[in-house]
């Protein structure tokens, strides 16, 4: 189980850095050309946005529930999803798409693979 794995300090940590790297990844992929400003731009501030939400883990030094860890995984998967999606070129968008393998570990090695109990028919332990 995950609860072997990595406590909630550690994931929030975890989660932050990686917020912090791909917000940065966006800054700098961002500033790699002149061409098509407008979108740029709202790569940049995607990106300052998740280096924000980094930044505030780390600071507060918070371990949010799992649920809202869940949640800060989904929020960054959206922003990677949106910056793909704006990019200026193709290359840009494949630079942003190689964030989510941050996503990916995160699903993996920290997410909750509890069973759900509502609904099953048979016992889950």
């Amino acid at each position: 189980m995950s609860r072997d794995v990595a406590s909630p300090r550690a994931m929030a940590q975890t989660l932050a850095l990686f917020y912090v790297a791909g917000g940065s990844t966006a800054v700098l992929a961002a500033c790699g050309g002149t061409d098509q400003a407008v979108r740029r731009g709202l790569i940049a501030g995607i990106g300052l946005l998740a280096v924000a939400v980094g930044a505030a883990l780390f600071r507060w030094d918070v371990a949010p529930p799992r649920v809202v860890q869940g949640g800060l995984v989904t929020a960054g998967s959206c922003l990677i999803g949106a910056v793909v999606l704006i990019a200026p070129d193709a290359t840009t968008a494949v630079i942003l798409a190689s964030v989510s393998a941050f996503v990916g570990v995160m699903a993996c090695f920290f997410a909750d693979r509890r069973p759900p109990t509502a609904g099953w028919p048979w016992p889950t332990s």
